[in-house]
């Protein structure tokens, strides 16, 4: 098994616009990959979970979301060549979709569709493994695949602002918020010493 940090990409990673389905929207958050790269050399497996309801509400095809995707990589990696995703899942659903059957999405955070193979698969080393995002969905989801609540770590970036009052109420105080993704990593990587 190993340890995983699952990253929201707008307003974590990378600045949000709105949607952002476009290689040139990209512009990385102050520090993202010097972050990255540091979960990496540190052994953590990174990747990236995300909403990209642009491909549901017909915004955007599945295409342009992986040449988005494509270009978030190369610019991580031309500040870090440490700073590798190792994978990029994405749900393209939009809010209130469902299925022909009737039933809601199984894979629109904060619904865990998009990481079962790997949980059912035994591959995440859960007490060891990370959720940072922006907002209270990425909390909810880190919470639903089973990691401990403090290893759920809300960003005020994005949406974080917004965000904050209800991570802070639903869960009542037990989730950090930090200003950067650089700050959450750092935070990360000073409290591994306890899961060796």
């Amino acid at each position: 098994m190993k340890s995983y940090v699952f990253l929201d990409r707008d307003g974590t990673i990378n600045i949000d616009y709105g949607y952002v389905f476009r290689p040139e929207q990209i512009d990385l958050e102050h520090g993202a990959a010097k972050a990255i790269a540091s979960l990496c050399r540190s052994g953590f497996k990174v990747v990236v979970v995300s909403n990209q309801s642009a491909i549901g509400r017909g915004m955007a095809s599945d295409k342009d979301v992986r040449q988005t995707n494509e270009e978030l990589q190369r610019k991580l990696l031309a500040e870090d060549d440490d700073a590798k995703i190792d994978s990029f899942l994405y749900s393209p659903d939009a809010p209130g979709y469902l299925d022909a059957s009737g039933c809601p999405s199984q894979t629109r955070k904060p619904a865990t569709g998009l990481l079962r193979p790997l949980l059912e698969a035994g591959k995440v080393n859960v007490s060891g493994s990370w959720m940072l995002g922006d907002k209270l969905s990425d909390i909810d989801f880190g919470v639903a695949i089973g990691l401990p609540i403090e290893q759920n770590l809300h960003l005020l970036t994005g949406h974080g602002m917004e965000d904050r009052e209800k991570v802070t109420q639903k869960y009542h105080g037990q989730v950090n918020s930090f200003p950067s993704i650089r700050q959450a990593v750092e935070f990360i990587l000073s409290q591994r010493k306890s899961f060796c």
